[in-house]
């Protein structure tokens, strides 16, 4: 069942028959996990919308589909262990002690500190967002994730936080 169109204009949409909270999926030309249930689908947009508007900044990196594999390719011979791309993802992030959200799943990584939330997306190749209040922090980040991931940020604002 079809339930909303996503800005790439490809459609999301629920298989029914896989239960009572089914995997939200995305189509695209492709079928592709877009979250692991629609509870955590709806946890999730909450947390986008917070993202966006309770913070005084934040930036986004992304790498496309061919430079995220370069950057899986890079980290497997650092012999860090990993099955999983989000398994990568949280052994990279467990440095900077993130408390990682209930509704995380194996699309997306939520986590939050006292000073910052990121957002890692996985659900077409790697997208990262970060937003916080503190700018001496929120730069740090920028220059600590564009090192470990080898990706400038493609966008950074300034928020007009929501009071």
């Amino acid at each position: 069942m079809m339930f909303s169109t996503h800005w790439s204009e490809s459609v999301l949409f629920l298989k029914l028959t896989e239960g009572e909270n089914p995997p939200v999926y995305k189509f695209d030309g492709q079928l592709l996990l877009f979250s692991g249930s629609f509870e955590n689908y709806l946890f999730q947009m909450a947390f986008r919308k917070v993202e966006d508007t309770q913070f005084l900044y934040q930036t986004e990196f992304a790498a496309s589909p061919k430079r995220f594999r370069e950057i899986l390719s890079e980290k497997s011979v650092q012999n860090i262990q990993w099955t999983t791309r989000m398994e990568l993802i949280e052994s990279l992030l467990e440095p900077y002690q993130l408390q990682k959200t209930w509704f995380s799943d194996e699309v997306h990584f939520y986590g939050i500190s006292s000073e910052y939330i990121i957002h890692v997306d996985l659900s077409w190749a790697l997208n990262i967002t970060v937003s916080s209040d503190n700018h001496i922090v929120f730069q740090k980040m920028n220059r600590s994730l564009a090192r470990l991931f080898g990706i400038q940020p493609k966008h950074y604002k300034k928020l007009n936080k929501a009071e």
